[in-house]
């Protein structure tokens, strides 16, 4: 199970402890987060700080940086690492994002471990501008950041689910379709809550 940050959308106590009873999964996130684990009964929990790594049999785990921000009470402000993660399956690339603002280490991650089969790519939560812009990225900074990783597939998260800030839950995806152009790429497959796609 992969942990991205410690906000509460992202970050949920009895989601976390219904996986815990039902699947005893272990939890992949930042440095920093044990005593949270522990605190909800989690043990199986392995920190990766960004760029560390974590193989289990053919999977390839990578933590990497994004520009984000952690904070759960007034008194751990970015205490708790925030990151994202690359998983490898053989040759098969997979980036999960979680939440970032655009920013030049999407270049950087693209010409160093691109190109990326499928990049789950945060794409709603981004206005006003003048707030958010620093951490959430809008339609058309989530395609400039799929573009700069050399992703061949891109599906849009983090939309239509929680009332964060002031867009309409439906207005990211209606305007990524309005301003998706197919040859610039990358392929756009845009998922139902709770869809699934085979690679």
């Amino acid at each position: 199970m992969l942990i991205s940050h410690s906000h509460y959308d992202h970050l949920d106590t009895r989601s976390l402890k219904y996986l815990k009873d039902t699947h005893d999964p272990v939890f992949i996130a930042g440095p920093g987060y044990k005593d949270f684990f522990s605190s909800i009964g989690i043990t199986k929990y392995t920190p990766l700080n960004w760029t560390e790594e974590l193989k289990d049999g053919r999977l390839k785990f990578t933590s990497l940086p994004v520009q984000h921000w952690s904070k759960r009470t007034p008194f751990d402000t970015d205490r708790l690492l925030w990151c994202s993660f690359l998983i490898e399956d053989g040759a098969k690339k997979y980036y999960w994002i979680g939440d970032s603002g655009y920013y030049g280490g999407f270049k950087e991650i693209g010409e160093r471990l691109g190109p990326i089969d499928i990049v789950m790519m945060p794409a709603g939560a981004y206005e006003p501008r003048w707030f958010m812009k620093g951490n959430h990225m809008n339609p058309e900074e989530a395609l400039m950041a799929a573009r700069d990783l050399k992703a061949k597939l891109m599906i849009p998260i983090h939309w239509g689910t929680f009332d964060l800030t002031d867009e309409p839950l439906w207005l990211p995806i209606d305007h990524l379709k309005e301003i998706y152009d197919k040859k610039q790429g990358p392929e756009l497959k845009i998922l139902n809550h709770g869809g699934s796609v085979t690679p």
